[in-house]
């Protein structure tokens, strides 16, 4: 029962690492060494909600999804309730990032990390979708459908090189690398919440 475990989720969770890390790659090699410090402030920033909220839930609910799968043979009622509640959260939370994010960073880390708030809100429809959707997939596990969360991590690493080769090809600006980024893997986020709806 556990193998799926080693031969699916553990590579999942890799690929998904490297999927963000090779960002981090990517924005050094066009942009510089510089350009990479103010995104990983704005990486950070975002970050911050998914690590403290998100996966405080994500706990609660597999613990609660399991329960309604192994008595109802499914966690649909479970997973629309979490989903809610998620998108509730989300909602202020980016709002205010989108806000206050510039301003933030200019106070905080000082004047010349103000940019870094505006990369920050480019990167705002990755982490919404990401914020709702990272606490589900833990709903794979619980079907025993764990291949797919690892295809969904796959399709994130070979967006990642498509979206670098073409900010590399067409030498375009970082503020459109962050968008094209976060637009696409959004998008990705979308396309697994719905198959983990169903």
């Amino acid at each position: 029962d556990n193998k799926r475990q080693l031969f699916f989720s553990t590579p999942a969770l890799l690929a998904n690492n490297f999927s963000y890390s090779s960002v981090n790659i990517f924005i050094k090699e066009l942009f510089g060494a510089g350009v990479l410090g103010l995104y990983s402030i704005s990486y950070r920033l975002l970050g911050l909600p998914l690590d403290v909220i998100s996966s405080n839930i994500s706990r609660v609910y597999l613990e609660k999804a399991s329960k309604d799968y192994n008595a109802e043979g499914n966690y649909t009622r479970c997973f629309l309730k979490t989903s809610l509640l998620l998108f509730g959260l989300m909602i202020p939370i980016m709002v205010a990032l989108y806000l206050f994010a510039p301003w933030f960073c200019g106070w905080f880390f000082g004047e010349v990390y103000t940019e870094a708030g505006f990369y920050a809100r480019l990167l705002i429809p990755l982490f919404a979708m990401r914020f709702i959707v990272s606490p589900l997939t833990v709903g794979s596990i619980i079907s025993k459908k764990q291949n797919i969360d690892l295809y969904f991590q796959i399709t994130f690493i070979i967006v990642s090189i498509l979206v670098f080769i073409v900010i590399k090809l067409y030498s375009l600006p970082l503020r459109d690398y962050l968008l094209y980024f976060s637009i696409a893997f959004a998008a990705i986020y979308v396309v697994f919440y719905l198959y983990l709806l169903n």
